[in-house]
């Protein structure tokens, strides 16, 4: 079984610096860019190897292929299972070019609009929403926090 650190796709980051922020998109869509690149490489190699089956497959993925079984949630192909295996590379492909292009976008963003709307010295979350960044909430460290507070008695009988 392979062993697999478990991510969540949505989460919200801590950051005490905009360069920070800066370097971890940037992390961010190296990790991204060799996804893709890998998976790219597959279906380049899938494609050399067996033209004929990756003909069958739509790129874009919008017709799934016969073979498919629905459990529950989950799709099952017992069938066809090599058809099976680059039609969903694609689609796992083509997540991952969406996923580059959204992150691309938001280091982009940031960094051309990060002087003049977000301030310096706070506290920085980053939201992101299945891998992708979303949202940016800049905290000031000095604000006085609000804190939960639980007073009771007790009287013993």
């Amino acid at each position: 079984m392979p062993q697999q650190q478990f991510e969540l796709p949505s989460k919200l980051l801590k950051f005490y610096s905009r360069d920070e922020i800066v370097r971890f998109l940037k992390s961010l869509l190296e990790g991204y860019q060799k996804e893709a690149e890998k998976y790219g490489d597959r279906l380049g190699t899938l494609m050399r190897t067996n033209p004929q089956e990756a003909a069958k497959i739509d790129p874009k993925g919008k017709n799934v292929s016969k073979g498919w079984m629905k459990l529950g949630t989950l799709m099952v192909n017992v069938s066809d299972p090599s058809r099976a295996m680059t039609e969903v590379m694609y689609q796992a492909h083509d997540d991952i070019k969406l996923k580059l292009a959204s992150a691309t976008a938001a280091l982009s963003s940031f960094e051309q609009g990060a002087n003049s709307v977000i301030p310096e010295n706070m506290i920085y979350l980053l939201f992101l929403r299945n891998g992708i960044p979303e949202r940016i909430i800049a905290q000031n460290p000095d604000a006085k926090r609000d804190t939960f507070a639980f007073a009771a008695s007790y009287k013993v009988i």
